[in-house]
């Protein structure tokens, strides 16, 4: 897992003031990694049973909400970072703009073509790029 962050009912993230378990786990990838703020770090463990984790928080509280990431390789829409979506035509790719990653991980574009073979750029970090298609509803990568 990647990092995961604890809520209470106004929506406060609660932290750990103090992490527990039986950590069997590689030097660089520990407990502590949960709460680091980087998604591309993480906790693995040697042993795939028996493993366990908590935390006791800073303050007593009540978890209305828990959100996690799994391990993962940061190519999702990011609050804040610049996209550019393109797609083909006649031999060239066209640009449909550009828009900023919101906190919901959406971006929508209105004028897109149907049946159009289309790229997503992001211009703030990565080079990591796909070839996609919108069909029935669904992204299809190719």
């Amino acid at each position: 897992m990647a990092e995961l962050y604890t809520f209470d009912a106004a929506g406060d993230t609660l932290k750990p003031k103090r992490l527990l378990g039986n950590f069997h786990v590689r030097p660089w990838c520990g407990v502590e990694n949960l709460f680091d703020g980087n998604v591309l770090s993480f906790y693995d463990s040697h042993d795939v049973y028996n493993v366990w984790y908590g935390w006791e928080m800073e303050r007593p509280g009540k978890i209305a909400r828990i959100r996690f990431l799994p391990r993962n390789d940061d190519n999702f829409i990011r609050e804040g970072e610049d996209y550019e979506l393109l797609y083909w035509k006649q031999g060239r790719w066209v640009s449909l703009g550009h828009k900023e990653g919101n906190a919901d991980g959406i971006l929508t574009y209105d004028r897109a073509p149907l049946r159009a073979l289309f790229l997503l750029r992001n211009h703030t970090k990565g080079h990591e790029e796909r070839i996609f298609t919108y069909e029935s509803g669904r992204q299809v990568w190719w």
